[in-house]
């Protein structure tokens, strides 16, 4: 590896442990205010069991993108993790400065990933699309999470037909992730906009109602 290289290389994994180290701190901090009660929480949640959660995540994304630095596994756990604890502080009080360590642990798995790249001379952009991949396999089974209430509004035979369509996507998802990584990105959005013209055909057509 040339010189320049090296140091490049250097520069972004130091910039990753930051990150890794940055967002699991934060977590812990916010984890610990929660269990306390110093930090207020939606929904009457368990203020133990929801500090504990915080801190949790954020403890296995940073150990994993501190870790396993060079290896594709590390910044995979650390942008679910990232992920998993900003969704997790979605709508509870001072969300955007309690969504920071999720976002520090996010662009630990993004750093992560370009010093992956770096390490192998590949592209920058192959870094990128492998990153947003494994993004958008978060965000596919957040989607699927949020399908199964559908049940008390569309048919069963049409609810199962959309979780079969999220399953199957899924497994086509998983097969792209290491050779298509760029088309696993529109996997979401896809999968959003058909269950979103189903419901609003079956709506308009057929008068669905919860």
């Amino acid at each position: 590896m040339q010189p320049a290289r090296q140091s490049s290389l250097s520069r972004v994994e130091t910039t990753a442990v930051v990150f890794a180290i940055a967002g699991a701190a934060g977590s812990l901090l916010e984890g610990w205010l929660v269990a306390r009660g110093r930090v207020p929480w939606p929904g009457g949640s368990r203020p133990l069991i929801a500090g504990a959660l915080t801190a949790g995540i954020g403890l296995v994304g940073g150990l994993a993108g501190m870790a396993w630095l060079r290896r594709t596994a590390g910044s995979i756990i650390a942008t679910v993790a990232g992920a998993l604890s900003v969704i997790y502080d979605l709508g509870a009080p001072l969300v955007a400065v309690r969504m920071l360590p999720g976002v520090l642990l996010l662009a630990a798995g993004a750093t992560g990933s370009l010093a992956l790249a770096l390490r192998k001379d590949e592209p920058w952009t192959s870094a990128v699309a492998s990153w947003l991949a494994s993004l958008a396999l978060i965000l596919h089974v957040v989607v699927g999470g949020l399908m199964l209430p559908l049940g008390l509004v569309a048919p069963p035979i049409v609810w199962l037909g959309l979780l079969t369509m999220w399953a199957v996507l899924l497994a086509v998802a998983l097969r792209w992730r290491t050779r298509h990584p760029w088309r696993v990105v529109a996997v979401p959005p896809v999968t959003v906009t058909i269950t979103a013209a189903v419901l609003v055909a079956g709506d308009a057509l057929l008068g669905w109602a919860p």
